[in-house]
């Protein structure tokens, strides 16, 4: 039995995107770090089903301001996300499951505001000093959490 046009088309895509990262990937980093890089990529080609999952719950018209401040979170869950021990799809689906969940309880401005500046929880002035917690997202995907809670004082992070 031929094979599917798709399966072509995924085996083609693949392929370009494998050289296309190994040649950047070894003029700047060397050849693990290129195939490491290939592998990840390629996970998505395999489960695109898992890939288009995520998509979607990102760009929805609520977590889209997310996915414009961080496009790389959509592949967060290819990485160490969350834990090791997790299968890539289980990481997926916490990041499904998370963004949903905030999506159906949190006013709908919530993720624009969380990325436009800080959204202040408390407040307590003593004498002259202003303390404040807020929450906010961060500007990198390194980290474990998409919300960082900051403790300041007179403007200043703690």
């Amino acid at each position: 039995m031929p094979a599917s046009p798709i399966k072509h088309l995924l085996s083609a895509a693949l392929a370009v995107l494998a050289s296309l990262t190994l040649i950047r990937g070894l003029g700047r980093a060397g050849l693990h770090t290129a195939f490491a890089k290939v592998w990840k990529g390629s996970w998505i080609f395999v489960h695109p089903r898992t890939c288009l999952e995520v998509a979607t719950v990102l760009t929805w018209s609520e977590t889209r301001p997310i996915l414009q401040a961080q496009p790389r979170l959509m592949f967060k869950y290819l990485r160490g996300y969350i834990g090791a021990d997790l299968s890539r799809k289980e990481r997926a689906s916490i990041l499904i499951d998370h963004y949903g969940f905030l999506k159906d309880r949190v006013v709908r401005d919530f993720f624009r505001m969380i990325v436009d500046g800080r959204l202040e929880l408390w407040r307590q002035i003593i004498g002259e000093h202003l303390y404040r917690i807020c929450l906010t997202f961060p500007r990198t995907t390194h980290g474990e959490g998409d919300l960082s809670l900051i403790f300041e004082a007179d403007r200043v992070d703690i």
